[in-house]
């Protein structure tokens, strides 16, 4: 999608694992780099507007990103997208999990890069196989260009899966990197969700490191993006 907005959609089979938290949020740190960003959700819940309908306007400036929800279109959501993506630089978005396979197949068409983000617990290993394998079928089939990482949210290096997980994924996509940089499980990324703020906005001891992992996930993910 040569001058228009890079896409980057976060995807995986499984709920739970991040993927919702970590679009708005890495969104957020692109717009605060002066970046034109989007962030579309495709799941009727609409999770992502009830995130920011939490946010005190009063005492936060207004979120600094667009959001759109475009959980009804269908066949013509590709154009829906290519369209938006001469309004912005980047667009971020929100794949539902589980039975939704035809909308989410239709954004990776147009979609630049797409991260899968697990955790480390057997039932998220076969669900992120899964949604691999839609990823191929669609690089396969309509988007040879279709790039894809996996990033392990809620790391503990210390636990047996927190040892096992990283290897299993390596050695099941040997074509797929799974990204260096591992997010730990932090009781502020909850509170950052449950408040509809972002590390940055939130400002705690605890709030900065959180933000520094997301600056270096960040700055990682965007590496594939050359």
């Amino acid at each position: 999608m040569a001058g228009l907005a890079k896409i980057i959609a976060l995807f995986n089979k499984k709920g739970g694992v991040g993927k919702t938290t970590y679009t708005l949020w890495l969104a957020a740190t692109t717009a605060r780099m002066g970046k034109r960003v989007a962030v579309v959700e495709l799941d009727s819940q609409e999770s992502i507007r009830d995130i920011l309908a939490e946010r005190d306007v009063e005492e936060h400036n207004e979120f600094p990103v667009t959001t759109y929800n475009y959980h009804q279109y269908d066949k013509s959501l590709a154009d829906k997208l290519g369209e938006l993506a001469t309004h912005f630089d980047y667009i971020f978005i929100d794949c539902p999990p589980s039975e939704k396979e035809e909308i989410t197949a239709r954004a990776l068409e147009v979609t630049d890069l797409v991260v899968v983000p697990t955790i480390v617990s057997k039932q998220s290993l076969l669900a992120t196989k899964v949604a691999m394998s839609l990823i191929n079928n669609v690089r396969i089939n309509v988007n040879p260009e279709l790039k894809s990482v996996i990033f392990i949210n809620e790391y503990d290096k210390r636990t047996l899966l927190g040892q096992v997980i990283p290897d299993e994924l390596e050695a099941e996509f040997p074509e797929t990197p799974v990204l260096k940089t591992k997010m730990p499980s932090r009781q502020v990324i909850k509170k950052s969700e449950y408040m509809g703020l972002s590390p940055h906005e939130m400002g705690d001891s605890d709030s900065k490191l959180a933000e520094k992992d997301i600056k270096k996930l960040h700055k990682e993910i965007f590496s594939y993006l050359k």
